[in-house]
């Protein structure tokens, strides 16, 4: 684990290119504990609760999560600017009312409009995570909702122990490559993580015109006490300038 000098979109979703096929099969093989027991029940909790009839998921990889909201909504569209992701996801899953594009999140133009959009762990690895919620509003329905999953920065650091490292500042934009690890498979491959402090993507995110709705912290088990992650939920403002 290092730091990096800033990257662009390209060169991480490059990373992901080369990491998706092994993240498709731990997926497939229930050892993505965090992604199957927490971030994504949390997630559905949401979406059964309001039943939107369209939603995008914004940087939806290999396309686990937007095949199981497919199930509440009319139409799910996932996007995503690694093609082996989007590749993967289409071979994957398929339903009548779901679509898959390989798409950068502020390129995309799919001539429609979204109750609900989902961001799962997208933002900590987007260099132009403002330009992409910008976007997201415009892509929203009025009172439409947008919900962010972020790896908890207040945690994280902990987990991966990277508060030990001699150049880490919790308040600073910080480019973090690292060996991709979940629980129960190590090594997956070289990705990089974005640290930015929380006041960063609060502050970001209602410049861009949302209003939060109600933050909630999402715990792993007890064997990673430090394991957390953060689940913004936020509506669409009115009469707010995007800009």
């Amino acid at each position: 684990m290092k730091r990096v000098k800033p990257k662009n979109l390209g060169c991480i979703s490059d990373e992901w290119d080369k990491v998706s096929p092994v993240r498709q099969r731990v997926i497939d093989e229930n050892k993505d504990i965090s992604l199957i027991n927490i971030t994504a029940p949390a997630i559905l909790e949401e979406v059964a609760k309001t039943l939107p009839n369209t939603i995008l998921d914004v940087g939806c990889g290999t396309g686990y999560l937007t095949h199981r909201m497919a199930n509440y909504t009319k139409k799910c569209i996932g996007i995503d600017a690694s093609r082996n992701s989007i590749a993967l996801a289409r071979a994957r899953y398929s339903a009548n009312n779901l679509l898959f594009f390989h798409s950068a999140i502020e390129e995309i133009e799919l001539g429609m409009q979204f109750d609900l959009c989902v961001a799962n762990m997208v933002f900590s690895c987007d260099p132009t995570w403002i330009a992409s919620v910008k976007h997201i509003y415009d892509l929203l329905n009025p009172n439409g909702r947008l919900l962010v999953m972020l790896p908890h920065p207040c945690f994280w650091a902990s987990y991966w122990r990277i508060r030990e490292e001699p150049w880490f500042s919790y308040n600073e934009e910080l480019y973090i490559e690292h060996d991709f690890s979940i629980s129960c498979a190590k090594d997956l491959g070289r990705a990089t993580y974005i640290h930015r402090p929380i006041s960063t993507y609060i502050n970001g995110l209602i410049s861009c015109g949302f209003v939060i709705a109600e933050l909630q912290e999402l715990a792993g088990d007890n064997v990673n006490p430090y394991h957390f992650f953060l689940l913004i939920k936020c509506t669409k403002g009115k009469n707010t300038e995007n800009g």
